[in-house]
């Protein structure tokens, strides 16, 4: 509205000034007229965008569940309704049974009946459950610091991935994609240990180490810990992870020449480098891409988001369980 009335004022004022001006100059003084008009418009866009954070939102939305996801367990994908209701439930059953509360529990209980969420960032949509009161702003900076000294021995890590794809016993689920091949070689699917941990002890060993103050997720419906590869000229596309209370981690075991691998999670891309472990949270919109010549191969596993304290961690373990 208010920038409506500087044009109207300004039109009207450039209008009243070609009066008292000869017919010669009528049709120049309308063309500077209409410049005029146009400058203070494209001044008065850039103040506001400058101003504004293009990520901010104050959007309400239910989560969109995804219809692409083969496997109707998904928790990510077909069971946010379930999830939701189970949690709610344990939620009553864990204030009947503590009285020590933790500082999350009422903005979990409030999060757990709502249908829809209030999003502050329009790039940051969780599928299943959405804790708003977790800072999304400077998060890599605290992760990096956590995660600095973080190690794993690729060479012990390669060798179990290339025994386990041979193995008899070896499972993986194949995610739909539109062209190429993506695999999910699980070790912990959604909280539980498959057969293929077994095969994969030394994995298994290094993932749950706590290392200088990073915290493996387990336990919960949201916990996993993977292989994931990608053939030659897929693309993953854009999609949303189920909560923000995890942080994602992806450790590469195979990768190419710089920049033909690579995944874009919010505003950030990111290429992979063999042994070089990448940090994200992946409730932010992210796709992963190869377009090299060999598989992209990553070890992913979740530890708890650095904002949340050892009581909280234990709550939220809990109530989302993924014990019956």
């Amino acid at each position: 509205m208010m920038m409506m009335d500087i044009l109207n004022d300004t039109l009207e004022f450039l209008l009243q000034s070609t009066l008292d001006i000869s017919s010669n100059h009528i049709v120049i003084t309308v063309v500077l007229s209409f410049i005029t008009l146009i400058l203070i418009w494209t001044s008065v866009k850039t103040v506001q965008s400058s101003v504004k954070d293009p990520q901010e939102t104050d959007m309400t939305e239910e989560p969109v569940e995804s219809d692409a996801c083969p496997y109707p367990n998904c928790v990510r994908c077909h069971q946010r309704t379930e999830i939701l209701n189970e949690a709610l439930q344990r939620l009553k059953k864990f204030k009947e049974e503590n009285e020590q509360k933790p500082t999350l529990l009422p903005e979990v209980e409030i999060q757990l009946s709502k249908k829809k969420y209030k999003y502050l960032n329009r790039l940051q949509k969780p599928i299943v459950f959405y804790l708003p009161s977790l800072r999304y702003k400077d998060l890599d900076e605290k992760i990096e610091k956590i995660c600095k000294n973080f190690f794993m021995p690729l060479k012990d890590i390669v060798e179990e991935y290339e025994n386990l794809k041979k193995h008899s016993n070896c499972s993986f689920k194949e995610n739909t994609v539109d062209s190429g091949s993506w695999k999910i070689y699980h070790l912990i699917d959604q909280g539980r240990e498959t057969n293929n941990a077994k095969l994969c002890s030394k994995t298994m060993k290094y993932v749950k180490k706590n290392h200088h103050g990073t915290k493996f997720m387990q336990g919960t419906k949201f916990t996993n810990v993977a292989f994931s590869c990608l053939s030659p000229g897929t693309v993953i596309p854009q999609h949303y992870g189920p909560t923000n209370f995890r942080i994602r981690c992806q450790l590469p075991l195979k990768t190419e020449i710089e920049g033909t691998q690579w995944i874009q999670c919010g505003l950030e891309k990111k290429f992979y480098y063999s042994s070089i472990p990448i940090y994200m949270d992946d409730s932010f919109l992210h796709s992963a891409t190869n377009i090299g010549k060999d598989d992209r191969v990553v070890l992913l596993f979740d530890i708890w988001h650095p904002d949340l304290s050892k009581i909280n961690r234990e709550f939220l373990q809990q109530i989302f369980s993924c014990d019956e």
